[in-house]
């Protein structure tokens, strides 16, 4: 698909040689462009991503998957440099450094254990926030923390109230901290997040 998948011009879709590839190399080779098929797609819907399932001709998906490639090869890009500062920055952190890789994980529903029971009262849902913490000079060991809400809400004033409740627990089990670097584990599209806390 492109030149160099080290390349940000390649694989920003910048590249005169290969930004059309797939125009080039891919659309000619369909055998059986009228083929009806079906194929799966996630679709955002309501703030959330479904798995949805389409019916159409092979050229048609195709020209859907050539429409979203730009995007899936930006992502490709930018995951792989993130993921490869994640790890540098793991190995070479200061004594006074900790590197937090922090997440929510999707929310749990509660149930009673008595289902019967359970039936007479809407089923109630939580959140956990989750952490790893690798202090520095710990020669890679870390910490697991997991912070559980009844606020369903993932937005910036969920996200910053655990930040401030682990910030207070690194600082008491490491209190010579100076730094928190914390890498979000799903960071939002098209970005390159990196949330840096000088202590």
């Amino acid at each position: 698909m492109v030149c160099d998948e080290n390349d940000e011009d390649c694989m920003m879709s910048r590249c005169d040689d290969c930004k059309g590839n797939f125009a080039q190399h891919i659309i000619p080779n369909i055998m059986n462009k009228k083929k009806v098929i079906k194929w799966y797609q996630w679709m955002h819907y309501k703030g959330r991503a479904e798995k949805k399932e389409f019916s159409g001709t092979v050229f048609h998906c195709m020209k859907q998957l050539q429409q979203k490639t730009p995007q899936y090869l930006c992502h490709v890009f930018i995951k792989r440099k993130q993921s490869n500062y994640f790890e540098d920055i793991k190995e070479t952190v200061n004594d006074d450094t900790v590197v937090c890789q922090v997440d929510y994980a999707e929310n749990f529903t509660l149930q009673n254990q008595d289902q019967i029971q359970s039936a007479h009262w809407s089923k109630k849902q939580v959140s956990i926030f989750t952490a790893y913490a690798w202090m520095g000079g710990s020669g890679g060991q870390g910490y697991s923390f997991g912070l559980v809400s009844n606020q369903k809400k993932h937005n910036k004033y969920t996200v910053i109230t655990c930040l401030e409740i682990l910030v207070q627990e690194i600082i008491t089990m490491m209190p010579d901290v100076n730094e928190i670097i914390f890498f979000p584990m799903v960071p939002p599209a098209n970005s390159s997040i990196v949330m840096l806390f000088n202590i």
